[in-house]
């Protein structure tokens, strides 16, 4: 009975320490679905179009460095990103249109039109809404911030 008590602890200690659990309570949602489960121990290459978890950029008043965030990874190192009249493009590809946020942070969206090359450890991380804060605001980021893979757990929403 005591190697089973063990056994149980075992599993359950390395499902805590591998998985965590994330819930977005925004009124209005930048990814499909609220809940999300994230596999801290996934090793696997970054896929395009695949959703991960990660401690972004400071976007003041709004974010703090560090805050932990979910988007879609649209962008891989060597990838093209232009953005010109409120659209970004990947690769000649439209993936995102708007600025909202702009002049709330004091600027305006032509400030953040431009074009680049990704280097090697920068990634570009989208939401689905146009109201979302991400690579739009704060450009790519290392993969040092992201935390791990996220999976939709559909049942719950």
């Amino acid at each position: 009975m005591a190697v089973v008590g063990v056994l149980i602890v075992g599993v359950w200690l390395y499902v805590a320490d591998r998985y965590r659990f994330g819930v977005d309570n925004q009124d209005i949602t930048c990814l499909p679905g609220r809940h999300y489960l994230i596999d801290r121990y996934d090793r696997t290459p970054p896929e395009r179009g695949q959703i991960y978890a990660f401690r972004s950029k400071a976007i003041p008043p709004y974010y703090k460095e560090g805050t932990i965030m979910a988007k879609i990874l649209i962008g891989l190192p060597g990838d093209r990103v232009r953005i010109e009249n409120d659209k970004v493009y990947v690769n000649g590809k439209e993936v995102a249109e708007g600025f909202v946020h702009a002049e709330t942070l004091g600027k305006k969206s032509r400030d953040f039109w431009g074009k680049g090359v990704l280097g090697p450890n920068q990634y570009w991380f989208i939401g689905t809404n146009p109201r979302s804060f991400d690579s739009r605001y704060w450009g790519s980021i290392g993969w040092e911030r992201v935390i791990g893979k996220a999976h939709h757990v559909e049942w719950m929403d």
